[in-house]
């Protein structure tokens, strides 16, 4: 038996706001499965911050990203209220995509043997986003929030770590 190779690992790290995160996270997960979606499809494009992403036109599929986006924004939202000190900082949480593959398990019976037959799943990619949803602590922390989110950086910001 041929040792299981680990596969690639890839990680991201995103920094926005509450106002922008939920964008944010669907145009990268929507990017990613862009490039990793194997079935024909018809493309079509998602809209972030100025930015223009490819995106699949596939229903179940937005809902599976949506479904997770709102699980960490829920995340957040109630470890914020649950927070003594006013706020502020930020809240981390991790959406990890694995790609998997069904091959043929292969027997060690010269006939196939009775055990065995069938397919097993072996993961061929991994995405790990680090995702920091920030909360700003004060008013002047609000303020400057806005203003840099019609100028640019900080707020949003990505990591590639690979």
């Amino acid at each position: 038996m041929e040792p299981r190779k680990t596969p690639p690992e890839y990680f991201l790290e995103i920094f926005a706001d509450t106002t922008t995160v939920r964008d944010v996270l669907k145009g990268v997960l929507n990017l990613i499965f862009f490039h990793r979606y194997f079935p024909s499809i018809r493309p079509t494009t998602f809209d972030v911050l100025d930015f223009t992403l490819p995106a699949i036109n596939d229903v179940d599929l937005e809902t599976l990203i949506d479904s997770r986006i709102s699980a960490l924004v829920r995340q957040h939202s109630s470890s914020a209220t649950s927070t003594h000190d006013g706020g502020g900082g930020g809240v981390r949480g991790r959406i990890a995509v694995e790609f998997y593959e069904k091959r043929r398990r292969r027997t060690g019976n010269w006939f196939g043997g009775l055990a065995g037959k069938g397919e097993e799943e072996v993961c061929w990619e991994v995405w790990n986003l680090d995702v920091t949803i920030a909360t700003p602590r004060t008013e002047s922390g609000t303020a400057c929030k806005e203003r840099h989110s019609t100028t640019g950086p900080p707020f949003p910001y990505l990591t590639w770590m690979g």
